[in-house]
């Protein structure tokens, strides 16, 4: 059996979702889970610009930020959050 990823959201990421509605965000974090269980099967969607290097997670009208490394088996949360304003953040 492959060994899942582990989750590690940065400061960041942890103030977005404490804003978001409780029933949100543990929709979100139970698909963070799946992807964390599901990684390697997983197609990720990556961004681009500003963004490179990162992925893009879709939750609803929500979207989770991240990156992995394959390595360590760890996948960081950058940033959670509405997708009308996810990428004017930075």
């Amino acid at each position: 059996m492959v060994k899942q990823y582990a989750v590690e959201f940065l400061p960041e990421a942890r103030d977005n979702l404490d804003r978001i509605n409780k029933s949100d965000s543990q929709h979100i974090l139970n698909k963070i889970k799946w992807l964390a269980n599901n990684f390697d099967s997983v197609s990720h969607e990556a961004l681009t610009g500003e963004f490179k290097g990162l992925y893009k997670l879709r939750v609803g009208d929500f979207r989770v930020i991240y990156s992995s490394l394959h390595t360590e088996r760890l996948i960081m949360i950058h940033m959670i959050g509405h997708r009308r304003n996810i990428y004017e953040r930075r």
